[in-house]
């Protein structure tokens, strides 16, 4: 019997929760390990390594996802083992090591890159267009959130929008569709702190983005940090021409340049098309973000996470650029059309 893989829709949110929760958990880890100054737990002779916890809280989450039913469930499922996985691999470096060296350099950029695969492996699973047999799976599984009598409007929404596209002829689709006509939702409840903060910020953030201010203002700061990137690339390797460079000071040269010089093009593509440089931009933070942070963890570790930070704020806010100006193409093409005269359409 073949094997059919279904994607979920909820793929999206579940694996964005283990990725946080596992950066968190890293983050975390060596902060407490400094300020504790790294304890031994287990006495002289013994060491528990937080290997071993992450292990554990990984295998609660399995035993979660096995052992029970419900999107709530996946939901905690992906936090605990968001953890679980981000607290196993702070200890990379003790395991690719022959003296079991936790603070060996290269580990933390390792990880970083482990970090950086398992992104890239995410947004591969959402990417494509879901097939006729995962939206029917789909909007049957958001249907069997009824019999934990937890299924909200919004769920069966999304469900009935699943099935839009299914083929009618299909007894499947009908049967499910029957079904979600005939249920009453659950009553809404009161949004959490968490959920209200949430829409908070994502209100406040779309009205900053949509301030006139705004674009200038990021273009005078991407045009100011490329240009002072540039200039300290170029006086810095005239500096240390005659004492010469060594591999690992080379390369974040390189790796600083090439996003200012990105960031450049960016910034004379402006005048010609608002959109074609927020998409420059856009390229230039994914460099800083996959390439430059790999060689400044290598080289500061810990001390390059506040940059990694900032990368991924200026990364989000090219993103609402970029949704802005197709809007508001696709508004001012509608427009152009109506206003088009009957003959000419």
């Amino acid at each position: 019997m073949s094997q059919t893989w279904v994607r979920s829709t909820a793929a999206g949110d579940l694996l964005e929760s283990f990725f946080v929760s596992a950066i968190v958990a890293l983050i975390s880890i060596r902060f407490a390990l400094h300020l504790t100054g790294y304890p031994r737990i287990g006495g002289a002779t013994l060491h528990i390594a937080h290997m071993l916890w992450g292990g554990l809280l990984m295998l609660v989450a399995i035993v979660i996802l096995l052992g029970f039913l419900g999107s709530s469930t996946r939901a905690l499922a992906a936090i605990i083992g968001g953890i679980g996985f981000g607290t196993f691999i702070d200890e990379l470096g003790k395991f690719i090591t022959a003296d079991n060296d936790y603070f060996f350099r290269p580990a933390f950029s390792l990880i970083y890159v482990t970090f950086v695969l398992l992104y890239l492996a995410f947004r591969a699973i959402q990417k494509p267009r879901l097939t006729t047999v995962e939206r029917v799976a789909n909007a049957l599984e958001l249907t069997l959130e009824a019999a934990r009598h937890d299924l909200d409007a919004d769920e069966k929404r999304r469900a009935l929008r699943l099935l839009e596209r299914a083929p009618a002829e299909d007894p499947l689709v009908g049967a499910v569709r029957s079904a979600l006509a005939r249920i009453e939702v659950a009553e809404p409840a009161r949004p959490g702190f968490a959920t209200r903060a949430r829409v908070w910020l994502r209100r406040s953030y779309g009205a900053l983005v949509r301030h006139p201010l705004f674009r200038t203002v990021v273009v005078a700061a991407a045009t100011s940090l490329a240009a002072i990137a540039v200039v300290s690339t170029i006086l810095t390797a005239f500096r240390f021409e005659d004492q010469g460079l060594d591999a690992s000071e080379i390369a974040v040269l390189i790796a600083r340049f090439v996003p200012a010089v990105i960031l450049l093009v960016g910034v004379w593509r402006l005048p010609r098309s608002r959109l074609a440089a927020w998409h420059t931009f856009h390229s230039a933070v994914l460099f800083q973000i996959f390439v430059t942070r790999v060689v400044t963890f290598y080289v500061a570790q810990l001390g390059a996470v506040l940059g990694l930070v900032a990368d991924i704020i200026v990364l989000s806010t090219v993103r609402a650029l970029i949704q802005q100006e197709r809007g508001l193409r696709a508004a001012t093409a509608n427009e152009e059309l109506v206003d088009q005269p009957a003959s000419r359409r």
